[in-house]
This record gives structure tokens, C-alpha cells and sequence, in this order.
């Protein structure tokens, strides 16, 4: 017999949680290893995380499977809730069972329901409990499916993401109180007097603070007097009436520790050291009303409510960590999230400076040391200007990541703003993985054993802006790579006074596949002693395990099993920084399915989540192993700084809470209470946050004073509103309800529709209107609010007027006379006269290369499209001034040619041009994808969501669409091959393959490639080799090869497991009668011919500065480029004519070469492929020197005299015209002193035919 459970004694609570004993069972689930039951009660809801992590049970593809949940004893129920996925059960039941085994009573009996859309989202549903039933025990629940949604035409099994079981009505939180103490993070001790009268700040205030307080009180007196408007001295000494009184009294055990005291008195706090009082003053900004942080000055009620506390921190390391690698984040950027850090007493921000997609520390070349021959200067002058391109986890935009790098200037200058602040800077430099920036950069770091090896064609790593891991090291057996490093880490940790560096060491997954776990530990260690020598104590995430650390070192814990961490503690003597992924850390994991940018891999959800752990249990040490907690942001898909506030508040101050307050006062519902006041707080500061429906969202509302002329209508600024989670409609403001594809809901305390009057103060009123800079949207919190109203005041006087928001009121005063100025706006606007303008600093530029562009004149925050030719680059977002900075890259595999260059913002656009070279290889004539059709393939991957894993998804001209050979059920065996069918019998020239776009899953290493006439009978294979480890397309020629079929086999990928993945196949050749591309240069020397499949025979003889005449013929009507590969020079462009593809064109030989020199002149174009030309310099020919001759010892004999006079004296001046600058001189010949007698017979015979004979001159030696 069942016990049950008591409901009338104990709160409701969910008895479906696997925490609550209950066990999950199901009839089957759609993929073995994935997606089973055991997710249907774990508590986790999470539609944003990657597919195979998501926490979901999926059914069988059948109908009629179910779901049970079995209680750990029986409990009469109130409700069940079903949180469905978007691949819901449209008609199903929920039954219940008193015995377990016997499922009998109908909760629903053959319900039915609309699946939500989109995709992957998740849709909670609440069911009651039939009152027939509700004195039932219940010992287990089960949801039948009894069909399937289809999805592309398609039924898979149905998704469920939880059950639930609840005892009674969920508990709601408490209402908030009328005058609340709602401090974050939360004190050790708070002991609010709520009937005692508060605090009330006066313009007579002053903030006394001696000694080690000044630093806390000017601080505090800067933010207060920008708001307030008050004078707020801050001066030595002085009573505590009216006044906030700020001291220092040392206690090393608790150093960041303070007490603090309000009355109506005044303001009291006291702190353990300059820290603590620090930590005093921005509890004391939390006590005042939320627009205290506005950078405007306003009208409020400044007031403090009476409270006594004391506090200190639980743990010492309390962080976040920014990522300006990937996307680079400006040194303003900076300040401004280590502002809102300080607020909420978060005090160690680690920057990540290098990684695989850029470099952003200066490194220079002083103090290197001998034999040290590489620049370093490099670092960021090359890899400053690479990012991420485009990532796919941004949604409906395709912002491009931000280049650029911090001088040391700029460094020490951020350094020194956080130790103000009390915020310790901790640089990170990733080793010895995540560093393809640096071999990009540095040559001489290419050796044998690095992930790349340098050649003369490729001498450093190509730029990487993808967001792979894990392929990227540097040689481990190496001296260059540790002098580099201990160079490196030298200059850092000279300008880093706190103690710590971040050494890296996570996701060296190539580098220990090739060289082992010892020779990574090898490294880890070489580096530790680096770091060590110079004084500074390593930190390095959870793989760091691995070396030999000493007592003191830290371990980032971030993934994975937690033992070999522990042992590291128990064993080395290391400490713990607790980041955990899983959790609920990694700031760039996206908040629901709709976030537009950031990752899902990880845990994603909001602040509650974030709140909801304990770092201690996480890793089941004690807490004085652990230094503390930090939040890391990782930027694939962040760009700028808004967009790293927006995922980092609120979600960092729910780990800033869990870092100061101990575990046993930490309670979510509670900490919602207080967040809610939170948000207009960061608002009125200009802080972006994501304002969601987790807490009910506060608001605050102050006046702004004003003036105006008698009888002259202006427009006020009448008032600033704070209010996250609103809308407006320009006269209204509402709660934000959207609740549809792009839009996550939330919720205010501002009522629906909340009306904004003016009461001028002079017997009248009107209406306000709302203006706002940022409309809350799926990118953004709801921005600061400006009321503004027209008004003419007929007389001169003061005015004290009121602004209402539905129950809201504020006080503003309005000064009118003859001598006051007119109101002015408050609100920044931008000037959108402005015409745009673009511009690159490079207009010849490689491909793949980058190429810094400056845009101006655009709308701020407004993403505006960028073009190359018609191929979309990505997108740009302009700054609040309209414009933007940074490098776009070039896309590897840019044929060669002139494009125009277009940055398009709806109807504001501007272009310019640039030359754009390759030194790749081009697919020779590409046969258009439509023309071709899968003709077979080993296997296709047809449980991807449709057109991807397909086959026919690589040859659809779409690169972000793929093939996948099939991964399970089962999964296919290497090799994989597509065979592809020609329009027509072709002779082959080549195949480019485009990787998969988002993942390096699969991605394809060693292949080979057949042809065949029939697509049954294959030879041997036409070409084999190995593709590099890139997102860009490969071109792989192939030797002229008649057949009407392609066969692409693929017989390895880097991964070195048994997947393979494509983007797209295009294949090059001649069909239906197509000629080659050919090109004849001529010189004073000959002429050679070389055409797309068959090379010139031998070199064309050249001189310095000769113009040569190239003739093609059989191009396109794209202009064609030639290119010298010898100079990375541009020769000229040409045209060639529309009509036959034929062209004729004079290209000039450099006049710096020297004899011996080869050149080789590349001639490109769009659908062509690459021509050679090679060319040999001698030396130029000279007219040979005669030797001197003697003046005649005799006159010569006398001509006779001509038959006629000329009609006319000569004019001294040859009459010839000079030849045109087209004509070619005619070879000369020298005259000699013993040919001046048949030399003056000839000019005498041409004067009188009227003609003029024009000589040369030679000086003789």
C-alpha cells in the first residue's frame, strides 16, 4: 500500500523533479544515446542549445508512444504541466496511474493542440487535475502521443522538454515592498528600519572623506553631482548631520568588508580598507532612486532608506571575462562594462587579447634578446586586423567581427581605470592552442611541428575567421616558440601589477593527437616556470591539470569531469576559479531561441538560471579552495559593446551575488525581487541589458528643469523614464507582450497603455510625447525615455509643473523670463543629413587578405549590408556618430578583377572600387550548379533538417547549406563519395570544394577524383590529395579529361573519425564547344603563348621598362587582371570586347628590375582560368660605340649647286612634326666623322625636295 504524500501540511512543490525521487521512463526514443528520458524531469528547459545537448526526450518515429513519470510515493495532484517542443504530439492524452503499472484515469482524454512555432522553441502547458479525479494518489502520470507533427513533409517522433507534477498552486513570489532595501548583491547582514524616517540628500550635502576614503568619496561625489545637480564637496573633515561620512579603519582579514549606516541623520560607512569603503559607496548608489545614475541632471526625491549593515565578500575572486579577440571591444567599450562591475562590487576582469581570429596587445621588438630575430611588431599590425567573419549564431543579421588592438598606452590606461575602481585586470594569453593569430602573424613560429608549416608560398597560417577550436599550436618542440612566449609574457606582465597572468592551456585537440599529452604537459610546464620567473602566478582552464603546477597556481574549471581538478587541489596544492559551462556561466550562451547573437552549446537561460547553482557543490570542495566565481563572455557572435552588455547584465550580477553572498542567504525568488529594481538603474546609466520576463520590472521617473522666453512656443524636455520591458507608441507606454518569431515578452509595473500628460503648472495641461534612441527589441533593452511636451507660457515666472505616466508623477520647474535661454533638447539626435561616405585604405588588395574600411554618414545602430561586386561581405553596425571602422577580409577565392565595393542601409548607400588579386587558383569555366544533378553517393544524412545532409545540398549554389553523410543508424563508413552528372560531355578542368560554412565537423582532409563517360565505369582517379583545414574554397585543377561524370571521394577528414561534410561542389570545364582562354605577350624579342591548359614553353625575353603587347582571346566581357606575382603589383585591367572575348593591350615592364630577374605576369578572370606568362630580363640592347675619329686634315670636295633655289629660307627648326607618343622610333644608326660627306650630299638633295633630315647627335669620348 502507497503512502501519501501530506498536501495540506507542505507547500505545492513539482514531485516530477528526479530531485524529488521521481523516475523517468519512456516506450522508446528516436536516437539511441540521445534525447531519452531521463531529460523529461531534470529541470532543464533549454530550446537555445545546440541540437545534441538540448534537454528534450524525442519520441520513436511512430505513433502512439509515450511518456511516464513514476513519483517516489503517490500524491494527489492539482496540475500537470507539458512543456512541448515545436515537434509537438497535435492530438495526445495524459493518464494517470494510482499503481504504477495501470494507467486508467484520464487527465485529457484525446487533446489536441497547435504545435508552436518556430522550430526548437519551447511552448509550456498547464492541465488541471479533473475535480473527479482530485482526490486520487497518484503514483505515476504518462503523456501519450497518438501522432506525429510533420515537419518538411516529414514525421519525426514528438518532443517533449519536461512534465511536471504539481502537489497544489505554484508558489508565486512575494509582492515587493513599498519601500524597499533591494541591494545586489545581497549583504551579509541588512536590517532595514522601515518606520524610522530616511535619509534625505540636500544641496548643502557634503561627503566627508579622509585619508584612504577620498578616492571612494570623489567617486561617489562624480556620479552624484552629474544627477543631482548639487555641489557635493568633498572635503577632510566634518559632522554626520546632512552629510555622507566615508572612513577607513584596516582589518586584514576581511579587507573588502565594510559597515554602513542611514538615518535621518545622515550616512555613515565605514570600511576594512580603501577597497571596503569603495564596496560602501556602491551599496550607498543602491539606496538612492534609480535615476541617480542619469547622466542628466534631474528632479527627484533623493532619498536613502534608514538601514543598518554589515558585509563582506564569501569569495575574493568575483570576475568576468571579455573577449576582445574574436571581436574587438574599445577601449571606451571597456571602461564602461568595468564601471557597471564596480557597481555590483565585481572586482577582476580577465581580458582574453589573443586567440585564432586576432592579436590585441602590442607587442615591440625592445628588450629582445640575441638571436631573437623575430618582429613582433607583426603581431598587431597583421593580426590587429583579422576577426570573426559572420557566425551562425547570430539570427536575421551578419554582423562582422571588429578589428583592431590596444597600444600598451591603451593597455596601461585600462589597467590603471579598473585599479581605480578596484578592479584587478588579468591578461590572457591562449597557449599553446587558440593561437592562429600568432602563426598568421609570425613566420618564423611556422616550424615542422606547429599546426602549420611554413612554405615560401605560405610562409605563416592563413586568417582564420571562423569560430573552429582546437586545430591551432605552436611547435612544442621548439626553442622559437618559448623565446617567443617568454618575450611576449615579459612585456605583459611589465605592465600588469596584479599577480596573476592567464596562460590558457584549454582545447590543444590536434596538438595532443599529433604529439601526445607529455609533450603538451611539456609545454604547460615550460610555460608555468615562464610565468613564475617573472613573478606572476599562472592561471590556466581546467586542462592545465596536466602540468606541474605549484601551490597557489589557479584552474579555471569550465568543463568536464570535476576529478581530475580535485586531484589537482589535493595534490599540487592549486586553487579553483569556477566557471562552470553546464551551469550556467558562459555569458555568451543565448538567453531563449530568439537571442540574435551568442552560442547554445553551453547552458543558456536568463539571470535565474545563472543564480541557481552553488560553485562549492559543483565541484564538492570546500570554499577555501576556491578563489571564487567568474563569467566568461566569448565573442563568435558578439560585436561591440552593447551587445556585450546586453548578454552580460543581468545574468554577471547573478554570478557577482553568488561570488559575495553566502550560499545559505541566496534565494532565487528573492534575488528576482531585487533585480527588478536593478534594471532602471542600468538604464538610466545607458547600460544595455536584456530586460525578459524573469522579474516584473520597476521603473523611475524624474523631472527635468527648464527654461523658456515668455509667449514663444517651445518644446521641453519635461522628464526622464527608466522602464525595461516597455514599448512605446510615441503617446503611450506599455508593457512589451510581443510575443511572436523574433520578440521575447516581459513585464512592467507600468500599466497597459499608460498615458504621459503635462500640467504646466499655469492652469493648463496637453499631452507628452515619448522619444527614445533604442525601442526595446530582440537586440536591445528598452532604452531611457525623454517626455517631451510643447507648451507657450504667457507671462514670465516660475512654473512648477507635473509629469504623469499612468500612477506615476514627477516635479520639474520651469523658469520664464525675457533673459532665459530656450529649452534644449536632451535627447542626443544624429545628423541625418550627413551624406555616406565609404572608403578602404588599400585599393589593390589580395584575396582573403584584409582591408581596413572607414563608413560614415550612416544611421546609428542600423545594420547596413556590405557588398563586394554582388557577393554580400556581411553587415556593418555604425556607431552613435553614424559611423565605423574596422577591416573587412576579402573572401578567399575572390576571382581576381575590379569590384565595386557598396555599404547599402536601406536607401543610404555608397561605393568605391578595388582591385581585387588571388594567388590561388581559379575553377577554370564553372558549369553553372543548375546544370548539374547527383548522379549517386554512398550515403546521405536524411535525419538533418531539410535541404542539409542531403546530397543534392552540395551542388545548390548555397554554401550555408550542406551534405552529410549519415551519422547514425547507421553511421556510414569512409570513404564517402558524391558522383555528379555533367549537362553534357566535357573536358574536365578542375573541382573546388567549399567546406561546410558552420562547423568543421566532417570537414574533409584526403580525397580523390574520378571522371567517366558513363558514371559506371570508373578508371583510375584523375588527381588525389589533401585539403587544408579552412572554411575557404579549394580549387583542385585537373589535367584536361574528357567525360559526361564527376565522382568527388573523400577518404579522410581532420577530425580522423568516419563523418564527412560538404558545402558545395563546382565543377570547371569546356563543354559544347568552348575554346580555351588564351594570351599571346610580345616584346622586342619574340612572343610566347600560354592559355588555361596548356602553359608557355618558355620565358619571353624582356628589358627593364619595355612595353609589352599582350593579345587574348577567347575571355568573357569581365575585365581581365594582370598580375605580377614577383612585386604582388597590378600590371594593368583591361576590357576585353563583348563581341569575340578578344583584347590588345601595351603592358610596361618595371624599370627597377634587374638582368637575370623572372617575373611571372598572371593574367585572371571571373570564370577563367589562371594564365602564366613568364618573363626573363636581360640586359637592353645599346647601340654599339665607334671609336673617335680624327677632324679631316682636308676640306671636302664641293657640291654643286642645286638646280633650284629654295622657295624659302630655312627656318632653322626642323619642319617635321615630332612623332605622335603611340608611333614606334624607327631603329637609328650612328654617322661616323667618315660618312659627313655623303651625310651633307643627302640633307642638301632633301632640303630641296622640301624635306628635313633629322639626325642624332652622339657626344664621342
Amino acid at each position: 500500500m502507497f503512502t501519501t504524500a501530506a498536501m495540506a501540511d507542505e507547500p505545492a512543490k513539482n514531485v516530477a523533479l528526479a530531485s524529488e525521487g521521481a523516475t523517468p521512463r519512456a516506450s522508446g526514443q528516436e536516437v539511441a544515446g540521445q534525447w531519452g528520458p531521463d531529460k523529461l524531469n531534470d529541470g532543464v528547459v533549454n530550446p537555445g542549445a545546440a541540437k545534441p545537448t538540448q534537454s528534450r526526450w524525442s519520441s520513436p518515429t511512430k505513433d502512439n508512444e509515450h511518456a511516464t513519470i513514476t513519483f517516489a510515493q503517490a500524491h494527489k495532484l492539482d496540475h500537470i504541466n507539458v512543456v512541448w517542443e515545436s515537434a509537438c504530439a497535435p492530438t495526445f492524452s495524459i493518464l494517470g496511474s494510482t499503481d504504477g503499472t495501470t494507467f486508467d484515469k484520464p487527465i485529457v482524454d484525446k487533446g489536441t493542440r497547435e504545435c508552436v512555432e518556430p522550430l526548437g522553441e519551447a511552448d509550456p502547458q498547464t492541465y488541471a487535475i479533473p475535480a473527479e479525479l482530485k482526490n486520487e494518489a497518484f503514483k505515476a502520470i504518462r503523456v501519450v502521443g497518438h501522432e506525429r507533427r510533420p515537419i518538411g513533409g516529414v514525421k519525426y517522433g514528438f518532443s517533449i522538454w519536461e512534465i511536471e507534477a504539481w502537489t497544489g498552486a505554484e508558489p508565486t513570489p512575494p509582492p515587493p515592498p513599498a519601500n524597499p532595501v533591494a541591494l545586489v548583491p545581497l549583504p551579509s547582514s541588512v536590517t532595514p528600519h522601515a518606520e524610522a524616517d530616511p535619509f534625505t540628500l540636500t544641496p548643502d550635502a557634503k561627503i566627508v572623506a579622509p585619508g584612504e576614503a577620498r578616492q571612494a568619496g570623489e567617486f561617489l561625489a562624480t556620479i552624484m553631482r552629474a544627477s543631482t545637480g548639487y555641489a557635493l564637496p568633498v572635503v577632510d573633515s566634518g559632522d554626520t548631520a546632512g552629510n555622507i561620512v566615508l572612513s577607513v579603519t584596516a582589518d586584514a582579514k576581511t579587507p573588502e568588508g565594510y559597515a554602513l549606516k542611514v538615518s535621518s541623520d545622515g550616512i555613515t560607512a565605514t570600511g576594512n580598507s580603501a577597497h571596503g569603503v569603495f564596496n560602501a559607496v556602491q551599496t550607498i548608489r543602491q539606496l538612492f532612486p534609480a535615476m541617480l545614475e542619469s547622466k542628466h541632471e534631474v528632479n527627484a526625491e533623493w532619498i536613502a532608506a534608514a538601514v543598518d549593515i554589515t558585509d563582506a565578500p564569501r569569495f575574493a575572486h568575483r570576475g568576468v571575462q571579455l573577449d576582445p579577440a574574436r571581436s574587438f571591444v574599445t577601449v571606451a567599450e571597456v571602461k564602461k562594462v568595468i564601471d557597471t562591475m564596480a557597481a555590483y562590487k565585481l572586482n577582476r576582469l580577465h581580458l582574453h587579447l589573443a586567440d585564432d581570429q586576432g592579436w590585441r596587445i602590442e607587442i615591440t621588438n625592445d628588450g629582445r634578446v640575441a638571436g631573437d630575430d623575430i618582429d613582433y611588431t607583426r603581431l598587431t599590425s597583421i593580426s590587429g586586423q583579422t576577426a570573426m567573419n559572420a557566425h551562425g549564431g547570430q539570427i536575421g543579421h551578419s554582423e562582422l567581427g571588429r578589428t583592431g588592438y590596444y597600444t600598451q598606452a591603451d593597455y596601461k590606461e585600462i589597467v590603471k581605470y579598473a585599479a581605480d575602481r578596484h578592479v584587478t585586470v588579468i591578461p590572457e594569453i591562449d597557449v599553446p592552442g587558440h593561437t592562429n593569430a600568432a602563426l598568421h602573424a609570425i613566420p618564423q613560429l611556422n616550424t615542422a611541428g606547429a599546426s602549420h608549416q611554413g612554405t615560401p608560398e605560405q610562409p605563416t597560417a592563413p586568417a582564420n575567421g571562423t569560430g573552429s577550436v582546437g586545430y591551432s599550436y605552436l611547435d612544442p618542440d621548439s626553442e622559437v616558440s618559448f623565446t617567443f612566449l617568454t618575450h611576449v609574457f615579459k612585456q605583459i606582465a611589465a605592465m600588469t601589477p596584479g599577480e596573476f597572468i592567464h596562460m590558457g592551456g584549454d582545447e590543444s585537440h590536434d596538438m595532443t593527437r599529433r604529439h601526445g599529452h607529455a609533450k603538451y604537459a611539456g609545454f604547460l610546464d615550460r610555460v608555468v616556470t615562464i610565468l613564475h620567473d617573472l613573478g606572476k602566478k599562472p592561471i590556466g582552464w581546467n586542462e592545465v591539470h596536466e602540468a606541474n603546477l605549484k601551490p597557489g597556481d589557479t584552474i579555471q574549471y569550465w568543463v568536464g569531469d570535476p576529478a581530475p581538478v580535485r586531484a589537482a587541489v589535493k595534490d599540487k596544492g592549486a586553487r579553483l576559479i569556477v566557471s562552470l559551462s553546464t551551469q550556467g556561466a558562459y555569458l555568451d550562451q543565448k538567453y531563449n531561441a530568439k537571442t540574435p547573437y551568442g552560442l547554445s552549446w553551453a547552458r543558456t537561460g536568463d539571470f535565474d538560471v545563472f543564480y541557481s547553482w552553488d560553485p562549492k557543490a559543483a565541484v564538492n570542495l570546500s570554499d577555501d579552495t576556491i578563489r571564487g566565481v567568474e563569467a566568461p563572455m566569448w565573442s563568435e557572435a558578439i560585436r561591440g559593446g552593447d551587445q556585450v552588455e546586453f548578454m552580460a547584465f543581468m545574468r554577471s550580477i547573478s554570478i557577482a551575488e553568488m561570488g559575495w553572498t553566502a550560499q545559505n542567504q541566496r534565494d532565487v525568488n528573492d534575488f528576482k525581487q531585487r533585480m527588478a529594481y536593478q534594471g532602471p538603474r542600468l538604464t538610466a546609466n545607458n547600460v544595455q541589458f536584456f530586460d525578459g520576463p524573469t522579474t516584473t520590472w520597476q521603473t523611475s521617473l524624474a523631472g527635468t528643469n527648464s527654461s523658456a522666453k515668455p509667449g514663444k512656443a517651445s518644446t521641453f524636455n519635461v522628464a526622464l523614464l527608466s522602464a525595461p520591458g516597455t514599448v512605446t507608441d510615441g503617446k503611450t507606454i506599455s508593457p512589451d507582450t510581443r510575443n511572436d518569431k523574433v520578440n521575447t515578452p516581459s513585464k512592467s509595473v507600468i500599466g497597459a497603455g499608460s498615458e504621459v500628460t503635462v500640467d504646466w503648472g499655469d492652469g493648463t495641461q496637453s499631452a507628452a510625447t515619448v522619444e527614445t534612441n533604442l525601442p526595446r527589441s530582440a537586440f536591445n533593452s528598452a532604452g531611457l525615455y525623454y517626455l517631451t511636451g510643447k507648451h507657450a507660457y504667457a507671462k514670465a515666472g516660475t512654473y512648477d509643473a507635473t509629469v504623469t505616466v499612468g500612477s506615476l508623477t514627477t516635479k520639474l520647474t520651469i523658469t520664464v523670463g525675457a533673459d532665459q535661454a530656450d529649452p534644449k533638447p536632451l535627447r542626443p539626435a544624429w545628423d541625418s543629413s550627413a551624406k555616406p561616405v565609404v572608403s578602404v585604405e588599400r585599393d589593390v588588395v589580395r584575396a582573403g587578405d584584409r582591408d581596413p574600411l572607414s563608413a560614415s554618414g550612416f544611421e546609428p545602430n542600423v545594420r547596413a549590408d556590405i557588398f563586394l561586386g554582388e557577393t554580400k561581405l556581411g553587415q556593418l553596425r555604425p556607431d552613435a556618430d553614424g559611423t565605423r571602422d574596422f577591416a573587412i577580409q576579402i573572401p578567399p577565392g575572390t576571382p581576381p578583377g575590379k569590384y565595386p565595393l557598396r555599404v547599402v542601409q536601406g536607401e543610404r548607400s555608397a561605393s568605391t572600387e578595388i582591385i581585387v588579386f588571388s594567388d590561388s587558383a581559379q575553377l577554370p569555366h564553372p558549369i553553372a550548379q543548375d546544370a548539374l544533378s547527383i548522379a549517386g553517393f554512398s550515403s546521405q544524412a536524411d535525419n538533418e533538417t531539410p535541404p542539409n545532409g542531403l546530397a543534392t545540398a552540395a551542388i545548390d549554389g548555397k554554401k550555408d547549406t550542406f551534405w552529410h553523410s549519415r551519422w547514425q543508424a547507421p553511421a556510414a563508413k569512409a570513404p564517402h563519395y558524391l558522383d555528379i552528372k555533367l549537362p553534357s560531355t566535357c573536358q574536365v578542368l578542375g573541382v573546388e570544394h567549399t567546406p561546410r560554412a558552420d562547423s568543421a565537423n566532417g570537414r574533409v582532409k584526403d580525397y580523390a577524383v574520378y571522371v567517366s563517360a558513363d558514371g559506371a565505369t570508373w578508371s583510375d582517379p584523375v588527381v588525389t590529395g589533401s585539403l587544408p583545414s579552412t572554411n575557404a574554397p579549394t580549387v583542385i585543377p585537373i589535367k584536361p579529361t574528357a567525360g559526361s561524370f564527376v565522382r568527388f571521394e573523400m577518404t579522410s577528414n581532420h577530425a580522423g573519425n568516419d563523418f564527412a561534410t560538404i558545402g558545395e561542389l563546382r565543377i570547371g570545364g569546356l563543354c559544347d564547344g568552348q575554346e580555351a582562354a588564351s594570351v599571346s605577350a610580345t616584346s622586342a624579342a619574340g612572343s610566347i603563348t600560354a592559355s588555361e591548359i596548356a602553359p608557355a614553353k618558355t620565358p619571353l625575353k624582356v628589358t627593364a621598362g619595355e612595353e609589352i603587347t599582350l593579345a587574348g582571346s577567347h575571355f568573357n566581357d569581365a575585365p581581365v587582371l594582370v598580375w605580377d606575382t614577383s612585386g604582388a603589383k597590378p600590371v594593368l585591367v583591361a576590357s576585353p570586347t563583348a563581341a569575340n572575348g578578344a583584347y590588345q593591350v601595351i603592358a610596361k615592364v618595371p624599370a627597377d628590375v634587374s638582368e637575370g630577374d623572372t617575373l611571372t605576369w598572371r593574367v585572371t578572370q571571373t570564370g577563367i582560368g589562371t594564365i602564366e606568362l613568364p618573363l626573363e630580363v636581360v640586359k637592353k640592347s645599346v647601340d654599339p660605340e665607334p671609336s673617335p675619329t680624327p677632324d679631316p686634315t682636308e676640306e671636302p670636295s664641293p657640291t654643286p649647286d642645286p638646280t633650284d633655289e629654295p622657295t624659302a629660307a630655312p627656318t632653322g627648326e626642323p619642319t617635321t612634326p615630332a612623332p605622335s607618343a603611340s608611333a614606334k622610333p624607327s631603329p637609328s644608326l650612328p654617322i661616323t666623322g667618315s660618312d659627313a660627306g655623303w651625310a651633307l650630299a643627302l640633307v642638301t638633295m632633301l632640303a630641296g625636295a622640301g624635306l628635313t633630315l633629322v639626325l642624332r647627335a652622339r657626344r664621342m669620348s
